[in-house]
């Protein structure tokens, strides 16, 4: 399936964190999504049931080298101890860094977090 035809696309992933190293699994993935269609836009929705791993794999994340990078997380209201937010990343986005902080300027004082890497 990759690379495309086309010069420009869109990869969502969304998986399953059934397992405990689903975020290595996930790096992996992306080191060989870089490797392959290095100018496509990737999305990842993935829940955050422990804030360490997550910043665990922000930081191994920025060492595989993407351009952009913008996240959003999302803290659940009323979540069970399973999952305390969910977060989305978007790699490569399509020129849309400047509405897109337009919406976090909008959202500022929720339950959102923005982060830029």
């Amino acid at each position: 399936m990759l690379p495309f035809k086309e010069n420009r696309g869109l990869i969502f992933l969304d998986p399953p964190f059934e397992v405990k190293n689903e975020f290595q699994k996930l790096l992996e993935a992306l080191k060989k999504i870089k490797l392959r269609v290095l100018n496509n836009t990737v999305l990842i929705w993935y829940p955050i049931k422990d804030l360490s791993l997550v910043r665990d794999f922000y930081h191994n994340y920025k060492n595989i080298g993407f351009k952009e990078t913008m996240i959003i997380e999302y803290e659940l209201l009323n979540s069970d101890k399973n999952m305390v937010k969910c977060g989305l990343m978007l790699i490569n986005p399509p020129n849309i860094r400047g509405e897109l902080e337009k919406l976090t300027e909008y959202l500022s004082g929720t339950k959102f977090t923005y982060i830029y890497l």
